[in-house]
């Protein structure tokens, strides 16, 4: 859909987000659902920013929280009602801000209230275990999948903060990985595991580094590019290759099961939780802004963030050599 009239400043609308710093992904889910709102407004053929009034605010209002979703036809679930409404919010707070309307139509109405609740599924130890052991560590493609999981399992970092991660970002002698920019523009410095930083080591070593040896007319020319996983062309690894890898594993370790990114994430609190970790040290580790976002989970005693990792994780611990397949199972 093209919209040149005065209502439509979403490119607008984008750039200041950027600049608030929000994350590139909720730019984007924010701007698709603005999408949803203009789409509902030129049914109603409403052109003038001066026409959106309380009462389409409250009618846009109605449609959402009877709106089915595309597939299945069930009800929207309270956080995708929550953000489909706060976009609407935020466009016009924006609008409000540079002069673009006189009064902020949504400023009366509130947003629903969402209750945080941790997934339905969460993977314990041994079953996340028998996902991160399933690639073929003999191979480069194995080692690099087995370094991501790792990853992943270890730090509790959402997908895009790992996929953004350059070699430089990773302080192996002292167990540590920077992430730039996480949600909401935000830096932190979070702890690896012995388990992670060992395949992590092996991954650089081994395999990332040579791949960015490409021959071209019988000559080998060094790739420059920082990004810590590669894919198999020699580029920064992108979200869609990410997602078919893990659904890969899962599929091979518990067929028919369902299991995302984000499941890592999930996996990683819940078991330094239990293992005894403080929840505000976790909130500190996945970035959480507000507490309640990781009451989630539970509640625990204080303890050091990096001691916290070692005693707590299945993974902080010293392990075996990343080479020695399966030699303590049981």
């Amino acid at each position: 859909m093209t919209y040149v009239r005065p209502l439509d400043r979403r490119a607008e609308y984008a750039d200041y987000l950027r600049a608030l710093g929000r994350a590139p992904g909720t730019v984007r889910y924010m701007v698709y659902y603005l999408d949803l709102f203009f789409s509902y407004l030129t049914r109603r053929s409403i052109e003038d920013p001066a026409a959106v009034v309380p009462s389409v605010i409250e009618g846009y209002h109605r449609e959402v929280y009877q709106a089915r979703k595309f597939r299945g036809g069930g009800k929207l679930s309270p956080m995708t009602i929550f953000h489909r409404l706060w976009s609407v919010k935020s466009y016009f707070q924006f609008m409000e801000e540079k002069g673009h309307v006189l009064l902020d139509p949504t400023a009366h109405f509130d947003l629903p209230a969402v209750k945080g609740a941790p997934p339905k599924m969460v993977l314990n130890e041994y079953e996340i275990r028998a996902v991160i052991e399933k690639p073929d560590v003999q191979t480069p493609t194995g080692i690099r999948d087995r370094a991501i999981m790792e990853l992943f399992y270890s730090t509790g970092i959402r997908r895009q903060e790992l996929l953004n991660l350059n070699v430089t970002d990773l302080d192996l002698g002292r167990g540590m990985v920077r992430v730039n920019q996480g949600k909401g523009g935000k830096d932190r410095v979070v702890p690896v595991g012995e388990t992670a930083c060992r395949f992590l080591e092996l991954y650089i070593r081994t395999v990332r580094d040579k791949s960015l040896n490409v021959l071209l007319r019988g000559k080998i020319f060094t790739v420059e590019e920082p990004a810590l996983f590669l894919s198999q062309f020699g580029g920064r690894l992108d979200t869609g290759a990410l997602h078919w890898i893990l659904r890969r594993y899962v599929r091979e370790a518990f067929p028919g099961r369902r299991f995302s990114c984000h499941g890592f994430r999930h996996a990683c609190a819940t078991h330094m939780l239990r293992g005894g970790a403080d929840i505000r040290m976790v909130q500190e580790m996945l970035g959480h802004k507000h507490l309640e976002t990781t009451q989630v989970y539970t509640h625990l005693v204080p303890m050091d963030l990096k001691e916290a990792h070692r005693k707590s994780h299945p993974r902080g611990r010293p392990s075996r050599d990343p080479m020695d397949k399966e030699k303590t199972q049981r």
